[in-house]
């Protein structure tokens, strides 16, 4: 079994705006956005790399004693729109899946429901999202649990 406290990374959302302009000014804008935050970040101390994930969506994976002040570092660019704290959980089957986070997540969740969701192809790496339980009826969730 894997470890039970995964790395906790930060996904850096850029503001939904950028995407109404045409191609060549969000590749301009996204660079800019890209060094502004590199800059930003490495002066709070952050020594890693800033990875771009999809089309919206930058990760960065700082220790832990640097997450705040890269957190903040990341919210003060502009033309960001978020930065989340996420955890990579890696699991085989869904019910590992369901059973991982509800180790990591009972103490919070107790008394409440929650979904976990795979999105994708199977062939490709899932994507995981928690919601709460009025998400889960809308979306139709693949697994349900209610904490005691």
């Amino acid at each position: 079994m894997a470890d039970l406290d995964p790395e906790t990374l930060l996904h850096v959302t850029l503001s939904g705006d950028v995407f109404l302009k045409s191609r060549r000014t969000q590749r301009r804008f996204i660079q800019r956005v890209r060094s502004n935050l590199t800059e930003a970040v490495q002066a709070a101390g952050y020594v890693g790399e800033v990875r771009r994930r999809g089309a919206h969506r930058f990760q960065l994976t700082p220790d832990p004693e640097q997450m705040d002040a890269v957190r903040l570092a990341a919210r003060s660019v502009f033309g960001i729109s978020s930065v989340d704290s996420v955890r990579a959980v890696p699991f085989g089957t869904m019910d590992e899946l369901a059973r991982r986070v509800g180790e990591m997540a009972s103490a919070r969740v107790r008394g409440r429901t929650f979904a976990a969701r795979r999105q994708g192809q199977a062939q490709r790496c899932p994507r995981l999202e928690l919601d709460g339980s009025r998400d889960a009826d809308r979306f139709g969730a693949l697994q349900r649990v209610r904490w005691r």
